[in-house]
């Protein structure tokens, strides 16, 4: 008689090819980007300010200087933020436009090499350019230490512009994002959300695009960013959150951060959603239409503990290792990529995904790609999957049942088992973490 052995398992192959893409670079100037490291120590240190600076207005209200407007009002636009409820927590206004010098650079296929400034207090900027009414337009925003100089801002652009015909606008905003001081950053998204908003107005009324034309892809900050956006401007198409921020964003008033709500479509992709305590930057909650949470959605394969693996990297001079954050960003790239998709299924939580309880696909609802194509099938709800800790990320994923014999005595040790696909590719994978939960009698 043969009796089942409660094991199942989901393990990755990397048999899929993934082709090259040849179209050339981005003439955007690369920047260097601060680290998984760097980033937490200034969300930490900016929050801890603020929260101390609060503390003593409360308690030394007369001996503490604290900001007299409760409303500010910029530009010709008369755009007015106020810090009170829903944001009365932050205790934050949004700088001027001046001081955060929003830009906005598009891409076309007939300029895949060098942007077109657009303007959107300037229609001429608009007229002149390669802009064509008759595409789709993805608005690309950066997060907290960010800027459009980042090499993964060049290499979106031109992952998109490679597979679809599309208007590509992309939004520098580095100067209101800079380090270290997060919660005026987190402020600053406001304003930039009105500015996108403008120019999306602008567009509109000159070119005859709709509200429906238009996808935005937001990383960390950058995701809150079009939820501001689609609370200005109704029936947005759809909204990619990578990775949105969590600290001043998670649990508090959907009126503050992304939400399904902000477009027809909110799909929204976690990495690291882990307590800030552990190192842990991104949201965690559901707080889209559909949300994915790749190897759990906290930390991800490949990459060390922002805060413990930081000490070995520091040794060993490889900070990209620490990387959880901003994987949401390359899990999106690579989703672009001929060959490559990220096939994840509905589940109520990932130890339940993890034990085989949730692997097939019954309906359009029930299984989706996430990244770039994930408004294929429309899924609703939380999504899990796994990924390959190196590129390529993507890789098929199986459920392995083990059966034994009523007579085979206690076991107890590890699994190893090794796929091997056509080109005679080869990955090993051992688990011993599941092996000891049982005893095989």
């Amino acid at each position: 008689m043969v009796l089942p052995v409660y094991l199942y398992l989901l393990l990755l192959s990397a048999s899929t090819t993934i082709k090259t893409l040849n179209t050339g670079t981005c003439s955007v100037v690369t920047a260097s980007e601060p680290s998984d490291l760097e980033i937490w120590t200034a969300m930490v240190s900016s929050l801890a300010k603020s929260q101390k600076l609060r503390k003593k207005t409360k308690m030394h209200h007369s001996h503490v200087q604290k900001r007299e407007e409760k409303v500010v009002c910029y530009t010709r636009f008369v755009w007015c933020f106020s810090d009170e409820s829903p944001f009365e927590y932050w205790d934050t206004l949004p700088e001027t436009p001046e001081i955060i010098e929003t830009t906005f650079n598009l891409y076309t296929r007939h300029n895949r090499l060098e942007g077109e400034s657009l303007h959107y207090d300037n229609k001429s900027s608009l007229k002149v350019s390669q802009f064509n009414a008759s595409n789709p337009v993805k608005i690309i925003i950066h997060g907290f230490g960010g800027s459009a100089a980042n090499a993964w801002v060049g290499q979106m652009v031109e992952a998109m512009l490679e597979i679809a015909d599309v208007n590509i606008i992309v939004v520098d905003w580095n100067k209101g994002a800079r380090l270290p001081n997060y919660v005026q950053a987190a402020a600053n998204s406001r304003l930039v959300g009105r500015e996108i908003a403008e120019l999306i107005r602008l567009v509109n009324y000159e070119r005859g695009t709709v509200n429906e034309d238009y996808h935005l892809i937001g990383y960390s900050l950058g995701a809150h960013i079009a939820g501001f956006v689609g609370t200005e401007i109704k029936n947005l198409s759809r909204i990619t959150g990578l990775d949105p921020a969590a600290p001043m964003f998670e649990t508090y008033n959907p009126a503050v951060r992304l939400d399904p709500s902000d477009a027809q479509f909110v799909d929204v992709i976690h990495t690291n959603g882990e307590s800030m305590v552990l190192g842990g930057l991104g949201v965690y909650e559901s707080i889209g239409d559909v949300d994915f949470f790749p190897n759990g959605g906290k930390f991800q394969k490949g990459c060390s503990n922002v805060l413990v693996g930081a000490l070995s990297d520091i040794f060993w001079g490889q900070w990209h290792s620490l990387c959880h954050h901003r994987r949401a960003i390359e899990y999106f790239i690579e989703s672009m990529k001929p060959g490559c998709s990220f096939l994840s299924v509905a589940c109520d939580d990932y130890d339940d995904f993890l034990r085989g309880n949730c692997f097939s696909c019954f309906d359009n609802t029930s299984c989706s790609n996430m990244g770039y194509f994930a408004d294929e099938l429309l899924p609703r709800g939380k999504m899990f999957l796994l990924t390959r800790a190196d590129e390529p990320y993507c890789g098929n994923q199986y459920r392995v049942i083990v059966n034994n014999t009523q007579e085979q005595g206690k076991t107890w040790g590890r699994l190893e088992i090794t796929l091997i696909d056509v080109q005679e590719y080869s990955e090993t994978f051992i688990s011993h973490k599941v092996m000891k939960k049982f005893k095989m009698t």
